[in-house]
């Protein structure tokens, strides 16, 4: 009996991208419309707690026998190599194999692709990389003086990964967008995403396909 927490998810393409929630399903989604990439289903598995469930529901999907390769993104954030082992574990309870690191792909059926944001031997998130492609724009010099000033101030502005998503922030917030999340910023055109800053996100689709 399939429990709510392994409900089917509905396969639609030969090629997989679970990420972690809602936000970074519209990233990848404006993502993948920037570079007109069409044959990778997004699947957003509602919460990094949930990989472990979610990933079991694909393989228990009705088309899962189609599926070529399965890629999942999960953020660093303070322990990047627990978070790929985290995922590791997820992968070999659903049956599947698990690749040996980051960025390299099984050669099982379907074929299994971990990426670590922003990566493997780095804390942080997708912010990182969002950051490192904003971060030659004119308007960075006033929003690394904002955040040098709070810093100074002894705010709760720690640790560094929270400083990185502050910077996206106040960089939207040059926008008049300040507050809104990096999927709705992505899809409004707000960051570059033909930087080299993304290459190894286009290497990491490139493993799938």
């Amino acid at each position: 009996m399939i429990s709510q927490k392994e409900k089917i998810i509905e396969i639609k393409k030969n090629h997989l991208m679970i990420v972690e929630g809602q936000d970074e399903f519209r990233f990848f989604n404006a993502f993948f419309k920037y570079h007109n990439i069409s044959d990778i289903q997004i699947i957003d598995i509602g919460g990094k707690t949930q990989f472990k469930n979610r990933i079991r529901a694909v393989v228990i999907s009705q088309y899962y026998h189609q599926v070529k390769s399965i890629g999942i993104v999960r953020d660093a954030d303070d322990n990047p190599q627990g978070a790929f082992q985290s995922i590791c574990h997820s992968l070999k309870s659903a049956g599947l194999n698990a690749p040996t690191a980051p960025m390299t792909i099984t050669e099982s059926k379907p074929r299994v692709a971990v990426y670590i944001c922003p990566s493997q031997n780095k804390k942080g998130a997708i912010e990182n990389i969002i950051l490192n492609s904003i971060n030659k724009l004119p308007v960075m010099e006033c929003v690394n003086s904002f955040i040098d000033c709070l810093l100074n101030k002894k705010t709760d502005l720690t640790p560094l990964h929270n400083i990185e998503k502050a910077k996206v922030q106040a960089f939207l917030s040059s926008k008049g967008e300040g507050g809104i999340q990096i999927g709705l910023a992505s899809e409004k055109g707000y960051f570059p995403l033909g930087d080299p800053a993304f290459n190894d996100i286009k290497k990491f689709i490139n493993l799938l396909l």
